[in-house]
């Protein structure tokens, strides 16, 4: 109208600007704080004032669910790890954390739910998005007064997942909200919160019944990315795990004491990659005998050690080239892994006993020690 002016100043709170002039204005909300306005209004000289309170809507994501991922159970007590993952008080801590598990090359889905301190009295459409330091989700909307909604209304696809076996930790991402205004046009986006979520990338769906976080986490970790994921797994377990004669856990329990022999390290090794990928990796035992099922076993100088000669190097507490009563190690993918050492193939033989009805030779089976044909009262000339 002629003659009137308008203008605005914030009495209490902050906001950037503080004041302004016309009939509206936009502003960016410095604190978490109710916004005391004055409207000054002049019409022809007389200046009239009008309070406006403003209260600040506040928005913050509290709960997070991985959708259509592999479902984890926890090693420690051997529980499903269920949705939603991520959860926190509104306005305070975070009061769960929980991995998830997609296949390499895939796309996340975050279903989300929002909370805030006041309801939306307008706006009904919203959209959300999240923007991550490595992968991002995408905008998608959704149509509330109170910031709740019915179950797997707001579900956002992230950007493509990492092309191997791998793992975030930790993939961060800010929660961005906008508002769909009066006009049909939509406002800026408008920052909420930050959420944080260690999440790994498997080979195919895994064969393993249950899997474990345990065994999600140390394979992916092993493999961090590498094309040879199996090979990656198989030195990283050698690295980590000692290798001595004498300790016989064959399962995740070994990473509390970290010590194996050959049968743990195999039996663990299959486990391992069995939370990573769906081809199977069978174990492999190899001796020397006569027949297939058959050991052929000849004693060390000192009569105790039924054993045949194979060539590896040293690794902890095994000597060089050390003797064995059987050796195993497992095929996955055509390779045959040998997780003791870190190395590929099978470990040759240096030395067997003579002839004893016949010549002892390389045998092998899947999955079973094998029988013990006859003993031998050989000594091998290289020492027990």
């Amino acid at each position: 109208m002629t003659g009137i002016t308008c203008k605005w100043e914030v009495v209490a709170g902050a906001c950037s600007p503080m004041g302004g002039t016309g009939e509206s204005f936009t502003a960016i909300l410095q604190e978490s704080d109710i916004l005391l306005i004055h409207f000054k209004i002049d019409a022809g000289g007389t200046e009239h004032t009008v309070p406006l309170m403003l209260f600040p809507v506040l928005p913050e994501v509290v709960q997070l669910s991985w959708i259509n991922d592999h479902p984890l159970t926890g090693f420690q007590g051997n529980t499903p790890i269920v949705d939603p993952v991520w959860k926190k008080l509104f306005r305070g801590r975070i009061t769960k954390n929980e991995p998830g598990v997609y296949t390499k090359g895939e796309t996340a889905l975050a279903e989300l739910q929002i909370d805030a301190d006041m309801a939306l009295t307008q706006a009904t459409y919203v959209e959300v998005k999240g923007i991550g330091d490595k992968e991002s989700f995408q905008p998608t909307s959704a149509t509330f007064h109170h910031w709740n909604w019915s179950s797997g209304e707001l579900r956002l696809q992230s950007s493509p997942l990492y092309e191997s076996v791998n793992f975030y930790d930790k993939l961060s991402v800010v929660w961005y909200y906008r508002l769909q205004q009066l006009d049909g046009s939509w406002s800026d986006w408008i920052e909420m919160n930050q959420s944080e979520h260690v999440l790994y990338t498997v080979d195919s769906r895994p064969s393993a019944s249950p899997l474990y976080d345990l065994g999600v986490d140390k394979a992916c970790r092993y493999a961090n990315g590498a094309a040879d994921f199996l090979g990656a797994i198989n030195t990283g377990l050698a690295n980590e795990l000692r290798y001595e004669m004498g300790h016989t856990y064959d399962d995740f329990r070994i990473f509390e004491n970290g010590v194996g022999q050959c049968c743990c390290h195999a039996a663990v090794f299959q486990k391992l990659v069995s939370h990573v990928t769906a081809l199977p990796a069978n174990l492999d035992y190899c001796w020397a005998g006569c027949s297939p099922n058959l050991m052929c076993r000849f004693y060390g100088p000192s009569g105790s050690i039924p054993t045949f000669q194979c060539q590896r190097p040293v690794e902890d507490a095994v000597e060089a080239n050390p003797h064995f009563n059987y050796h195993v190690e497992v095929l996955c993918n055509g390779i045959v892994y040998d997780p003791s050492y870190g190395l590929e193939g099978w470990a040759p033989f240096l030395e067997t006993a003579p002839a004893h009805p016949q010549a002892s030779v390389f045998q092998s089976s899947f999955s079973s020690i094998p029988s013990i044909g006859h003993q031998l009262n050989w000594i091998c000339i290289h020492g027990p």
